[in-house]
């Protein structure tokens, strides 16, 4: 079963948000490298998804299928960064967060509900995997 582009960024929203404030919620906002790593998937995140030719998108350049693979990876940069820099502050955080990215990555539609019933949801050819 294929979670809907709706559920997608229904949890690809806020987990964008969750990178961006992250290293101040678990309190390693002092150390550079795994800060900038989390606010700046953060942010690849939450402009993936304003981008993407979907139910949620606001400018629809990007193509579900980019969208996914965006996804997954920022799922395998966190998932390295928690193991090349192991800190109690960030490691768990960036595990759980890449594997809820990968799973939602692996078991997403890659076609938006509007593009299934309309058939005239069509993402531009100018980036992505079509």
């Amino acid at each position: 079963m294929k979670l809907s582009t709706k559920i997608h960024g229904i949890i690809d929203y806020p987990l964008a948000v969750l990178l961006i404030a992250l290293p101040w919620l678990f309190d390693f906002s002092n150390a550079v490298v795994p800060t900038g790593i989390s606010i700046t998937l953060g942010i690849v995140t939450l402009i993936n998804n304003l981008f993407t030719n979907y139910e949620y998108g606001a400018v629809k350049i990007f193509s579900m299928e980019l969208n996914l693979l965006v996804d997954m990876l920022s799922a395998i940069v966190l998932g390295t960064a928690s193991w090349l820099l192991p800190s109690d502050a960030y490691t768990v955080p960036f595990l759980c967060i890449s594997i809820i990215q990968a799973v939602t990555s692996l078991l997403s539609s890659n076609r938006p509900y509007s593009y299934k019933k309309t058939n005239n949801f069509q993402p531009l050819k100018i980036i992505g995997l079509n």
